[in-house]
């Protein structure tokens, strides 16, 4: 009976992923599992005793909001390959804490910790490859430290740490693949990424004071995602010339010329997948025709007005442009042919006609915009056309034909428009599931539109708004009856 009840435990175990061993060993505040022991909002402000399971081959151990300021030598378990210690007040670290796992760690994260020089128990540690420090002042970086853990790492992320200037100490991160640092610093060393150069892939440089990218970009050879965000950048000088750069983001900055822009971007013309510019000051629609793998472009929130100026190559399939200038379709979507995806939010365009929207948008948003009116012409005759959003415009006239072609259409929005009443045009809308007339003060429901009570009823429509007291979906399930 002991054999078998013993066996129930042990089979019940392995399917929780919890280890017979562990729930012996297991204390309050913490959940064990085979490979990782989770102590998360324990509210702690010492290390208890935490046993390693004996029948781990390894070991993760998460200790995320405590209070912990203090990590003592011998208070960790033997065998760890990763310690989360973020959202803690770390003030010391005795320098032999890790020494029990100092062949095993690979992984380690800090932020809102109190040190202000980096923790000398990192230079025991020989296998660590992830390394993050977040909201976290440190003013002193001991050369040798860093040198040591530079040869491992491959993952390093540095956000909001006071760096002034740029460390001169990752000259010594040859195995470097992913960067990610918070530019406190104007400007970055011509040789910056040069101990790297072979390695780095991913390099993310944001929230910081760089004016323009810096020339040692062009030194890199392989990188493949390069995010600039929230810096002051106005000037490219260079992207990577490697041809594997495939996403490039650099929004909220100050870039203003399209045309520069446009010049810079050849260079990766041939590798770019995604390219993302919110957040800029550009007042003319870049020309990316020349984009040969380009699948991704947003550019909301700048201040486009000129659409003549370029246009989106053959290969993009979703554009964003929202809250700018724009006052027209006509020109910028003319190479557009795979394009499937359009969000035009938020600008300034008052009408719009078939021939301006590709054949392939399926997804089509003109929601905040000036338009007034949707007539035969405003749809593409051949179009893949399933959901359109037209919210919050001044609509007041919708044709009877407008919606002929629409003939894949499944959800329409028309929330908060100057609509009077329902759109006869409704009727040629076959597949239509999700038809949204919300917010719409003007709307009234009459015995002139009893017809579309019959089209109403012959499909599974869901059907928000209200005409006058009533809910529209009410009006046409009983009250057109009567007239």
């Amino acid at each position: 009976m002991t054999c078998l009840l013993r066996l129930y435990i042990l089979v019940i175990a392995c399917i929780l992923g919890v280890s017979s061993n562990e729930t012996a060993s297991a204390i309050e505040g913490c959940e064990y599992y085979i490979s990782s022991i989770y102590c998360e909002g324990a509210n702690w402000q010492t290390l208890p005793k935490l046993l390693a399971s004996e029948d781990a081959d390894w070991m993760f151990l998460s200790l995320r909001y405590n209070f912990l300021t203090t990590i003592e030598s011998g208070s960790l378990p033997s065998g760890l390959t990763g310690i989360d210690f973020r959202n803690n007040p770390l003030l010391t670290i005795d320098p032999t804490a890790f020494n029990e796992s100092s062949n095993s760690i690979h992984q380690l994260f800090f932020s809102d910790a109190k040190f202000t020089q980096i923790p000398a128990a990192l230079a025991e540690l020989n296998a660590l490859t992830d390394l993050s420090i977040e909201d976290t002042y440190i003013y002193t970086w001991d050369d040798n430290t860093m040198k040591h853990i530079g040869l491992t790492l491959v993952t390093l992320k540095l956000d909001n740490v006071s760096l002034s200037s740029w460390p001169e100490w990752l000259q010594y991160f040859p195995h470097l693949q992913t960067l990610e640092m918070t530019c406190q610093f104007p400007s970055i060393p011509d040789n910056a990424f040069d101990g790297q150069a072979d390695m780095l892939m991913t390099l993310t440089l944001i929230n910081g004071n760089l004016t323009e990218t810096p020339y040692a970009f062009s030194n890199i050879s392989f990188l493949s995602t390069l995010v600039l965000d929230n810096n002051n950048i106005s000037r490219l000088n260079s992207l990577p010339n490697s041809g594997s750069l495939s996403s490039f983001s650099i929004t909220n900055n100050r870039l203003s010329n399209a045309t520069h822009l446009s010049g810079v971007l050849r260079s990766v013309a041939n590798s770019l997948f995604y390219l993302h510019l919110e957040g800029n000051q550009l007042s003319s629609f870049p020309d990316l025709s020349f984009m040969k793998k380009l699948l991704k472009v947003y550019l909301s929130y700048n201040s486009i007005s000129d659409t003549s100026s370029g246009s989106i190559p053959t290969s993009v399939s979703y554009l964003e442009a929202e809250n700018n200038t724009i006052r027209s379709l006509a020109g910028f979507l003319s190479q557009a042919a795979n394009l499937e995806y359009l969000k035009l939010m938020g600008n300034l365009i008052a009408n719009f006609t078939g021939d301006e929207i590709p054949s392939k948008v399926s997804y089509l948003d003109l929601s905040k915009n000036l338009i007034t009116e949707l007539n035969e012409t405003s749809f593409p005759t051949k179009n893949s056309l399933g959901l359109i959003f037209l919210d919050y415009n001044p609509i007041s006239v919708i044709s009877p034909f407008a919606f002929t072609n629409l003939t894949k259409l499944i959800s329409l929005s028309l929330k908060g428009t100057q609509l009077a009443r329902l759109p006869l045009a409704l009727g040629s809308v076959t597949k239509l599931l999700s038809l949204d007339m919300s917010e719409s003060s003007n709307l009234v429901c009459t015995c002139e539109e009893k017809q579309v009570r019959s089209w109403y009823l012959s499909r599974p429509l869901t059907f928000y708004g209200v005409c006058g007291p009533l809910s529209i979906s009410n009006f046409l399930n009983v009250l057109s009856q009567g007239c």
